[in-house]
């Protein structure tokens, strides 16, 4: 028997001691009755373990915490008592894991579980199959399932208290209807949302394709160009002296190299030489990149329909010359990219054109709840003057008698503790 409400002690009510006290009235041996808490010590926890095993100890009672995980008594359980609901859907995994396990001799076993009727079980079970859904979502792993409960929202609002409180089916009926109808208008805002961000994508993306489009187009053409100008032997002008011929490539870089230090300051971007039929461009820049003698390093760009960087180096002009050779070699990844980028927004353009002015999918859910909502509200007085009454027995709200009677609201709802809590 699993139960955590209360502990053990001999001096106050609890209902451990209650139940074998009502066991014992009901012709059970007192010997044959054990609590999980007796077992203190390792050691006597084996021997309890092995008296339930052998039958020398028929009813076994202990809370999830103390008789869950390791408490292996299974050799002849033929039942097995929920006498309340844990919190989390593990604990009653682990309870029910005791009997149903390899070792039972028992080819059928019994679990049992107990509710009182107007009490607080009924929200207990609700949280833990709203848990265990929650769960059993997220593990299953389906793409089909695109929202999940909340389980923060697992705690009692006052209108619940109020409910569980009333004993009217009615205002528990209630409660539900609204709590549902604020998750879906929720959803219904999260989807006007969703719209509204639809209609903006559909407008601007547009002209996003169009300008991806350029882009390739303008690579395409540098990619053209620098085929054009593709073998021969290495030829440069930089400034207005051409570098051509063996051993020119280093000359070449050298001059560049002290043509766009020399123009350093200059922060506007100016043309210093031309290379394969492009332009080589340099402008200054302050904040960032020192040279050794703690001047700004230059930008230095290549210009053909499009704009590519390259890079500087005042210490290797070797460096200078690899860097804008690698830029012009990188034009054919590049365009790879423009092109899959372009695709890409095509696709989500059709996706969301695909999606723009989809309707709420729990509209007419959503409609029904307002409706039954305002009859709820209607046959408890909540639309008058907020005064909730009974529902007389011939009360008729127009749904066919459908509203559950139950007994009229008290004036106020006495606190008790619990057996074994304090006041």
């Amino acid at each position: 028997m699993f139960c955590d409400l209360s502990t053990p002690n001999p001096n106050r009510f609890n209902v451990y001691d209650e139940l074998r006290a009502r066991l014992i009235a009901s012709g059970v041996p007192e010997r044959e009755i054990a609590f999980i808490h007796d077992a203190e010590s390792d050691a006597e926890k084996m021997k309890l373990f092995t008296d339930v095993n052998a039958g020398r100890v028929r009813i076994l009672i202990g809370s999830t915490e103390k008789m869950g995980a390791g408490t292996n008594v299974q050799k002849r359980l033929a039942a097995l008592h929920h006498l309340d609901a844990p919190w989390r859907p593990r604990d009653i995994e682990q309870r029910e894991g005791r009997i149903l396990r390899q070792g039972n001799t028992n080819q059928e076993v019994e679990i049992h579980r107990y509710v009182t009727e107007g009490s607080f079980d009924a929200y207990m079970w609700q949280t833990l199959e709203t848990k265990a859904r929650f769960i059993q979502q997220v593990m299953s792993g389906q793409t089909s399932v695109r929202t999940a409960d909340d389980l923060e929202g697992g705690a009692l609002t006052y209108a619940e208290i109020k409910a569980i409180a009333s004993g009217n089916p009615a205002v528990m009926e209630k409660v539900k209807v609204d709590t549902e109808i604020r998750k879906l208008d929720q959803l219904r805002s999260a989807h006007l949302n969703q719209q509204h961000n639809i209609r903006w994508q559909i407008r601007s993306l547009p002209e996003r394709i169009a300008e991806s489009a350029k882009t390739l187009a303008r690579v395409q053409g540098d990619i053209a160009t620098r085929d054009a100008h593709e073998g021969g032997e290495f030829s440069m002008i930089v400034g207005t002296t051409e570098f051509s011929g063996k051993g020119a490539r280093e000359e070449a870089a050298k001059a560049l190299t002290y043509d766009v230090l020399t123009w350093r300051d200059d922060m506007a971007l100016q043309p210093r030489a031309s290379f394969r039929g492009f332009e080589i461009l340099s402008r200054g820049k302050r904040l960032t990149g020192l040279a050794l003698d703690g001047e700004p390093v230059p930008e230095l760009f290549i210009r053909g329909k499009g704009l590519y960087s390259a890079n500087l180096n005042p210490e290797n002009p070797l460096g200078t010359m690899q860097s804008i050779e690698h830029a012009l070699r990188a034009l054919d990844k590049f365009a790879e990219q423009e092109q899959e980028h372009g695709s890409r927004l095509g696709k989500t353009l059709a996706d969301y054109q695909a999606q723009a002015n989809k309707p709420f999918d729990h509209e007419a859910r959503m409609k029904d709840l307002l409706a039954r909502q305002a009859k709820l509200n209607a046959a408890l007085d909540l639309d008058k003057n907020e005064k909730q009454v009974a529902l007389p027995a011939e009360a008729d709200i127009g749904l066919a008698g459908d509203i559950p009677q139950g007994p009229s609201i008290p004036p106020r709802v006495q606190r008790t503790s619990a057996p074994g809590m304090s006041p």
